[in-house]
């Protein structure tokens, strides 16, 4: 069984009358993804039942909040640099949704990252009552550059 990659899709939030774009934001994401599902099964890359998704920094803040807000389907997230909190602002942490999220979650983090330390990483996971993984990455910041662990399709695979 191989993987098969939405590349960059496109997930626009916006306002519409008196609405702001956040007013919307969760009903717009899942509209979106839903879509970006639709279409990768109709052109038979995927298996409607085999769905993971991921993003780097907010594109797995995404991730994470429609897994949080609609699971159905989605057996998996894969998250790089996850944005824990802004850098210098570890009190605002964007963690409100982790309760909630019940499927398998991998989290790549770099050691270096500025959105969030291995320590303060460990304790956000904490709160996710689904499966986690941390799968640090010694010295590397928030891009993840320039390498990333060779054994990433084995973490992906448990």
């Amino acid at each position: 069984m191989g993987y098969a990659v939405l590349d960059n899709p496109s997930f626009p939030i916006v306002g519409s009358g008196d609405d702001e774009p956040n007013d919307t934001y969760l009903p717009q994401l899942v509209a979106s993804a839903e879509a970006a599902v639709e279409e990768v099964v109709r052109r038979g890359v995927a298996d409607r039942h085999r769905i993971a998704i991921g993003g780097h920094s907010y594109g797995g803040r995404q991730a994470s909040m429609l897994a949080a807000e609609d699971p159905s389907g989605i057996q998996g997230l894969l998250l790089l640099s996850y944005p824990l909190h802004p850098p210098r602002k570890s009190a605002e942490l964007r963690t409100a949704h982790f309760p909630t999220l019940r499927v398998p979650a991998l989290f790549v983090h770099g050691t270096r990252d500025p959105f969030g330390s291995p320590d303060e990483m460990s304790a956000g996971l904490a709160l996710i009552p689904g499966k986690t993984q941390l799968a640090l990455q010694p010295g590397l910041g928030h891009e993840l550059h320039p390498r990333i662990t060779p054994d990433l399709p084995a973490l992906l695979a448990a």
